[in-house]
């Protein structure tokens, strides 16, 4: 049992095929033909569970595998061939602007608007913040400026 499907698995697949009438001879062929197939490509159940979970999460959503192949060539062909980002790359920076858009509760198509919105505040503030410490500041300075020049200028007897 190198690949996870033992002859006996294989077997007890067919008996219990068998033994429901309401299975065509059409849908034996098939399950014993995919049987067969799992057990010469060495597949273990490991290497199938991911791909049921996958093939229930496109049924619920109406789409098909060549949908989603055709879908990641486009990405290929318009963003990483071009731009030189990785297939991985960018579903990370999709995943990370659909957070953020969630977090924010900012419509994924504003987020970009957002975040550089955002950048421009942050800008404004640190440039109040800036003239406030002049402004705060410059007067204590002057006045510490002048004490030192008093100070320098008197002598202190002892």
């Amino acid at each position: 049992m190198e690949c996870g499907v033992s002859a006996g698995m294989i077997i007890d697949i067919i008996s219990s095929a068998k033994m429901h009438a309401d299975i065509s001879q059409e849908d034996f062929n098939l399950t014993r033909e995919t049987v067969l197939m799992l057990k010469r490509e060495r597949l273990t159940n490991d290497e199938l569970v991911p791909l049921k979970r996958l093939h229930g999460f496109l049924k619920e959503r109406n789409l098909r595998e060549e949908q989603i192949e055709q879908l990641i060539d486009e990405f290929d062909t318009h963003f990483f061939k071009r731009k030189g980002v990785s297939t991985e790359e960018y579903v990370d920076t999709i995943i990370n602007l659909s957070l953020i858009s969630r977090k924010f509760n900012v419509p994924l198509e504003k987020v970009l608007d957002s975040v550089n919105e955002k950048r421009r505040e942050r800008d404004t503030l640190a440039e109040d913040i800036e003239e406030l410490k002049i402004t705060k500041w410059l007067p204590f300075k002057t006045t510490l400026r002048h004490w030192k020049n008093w100070k320098s200028t008197k002598k202190i007897d002892h």
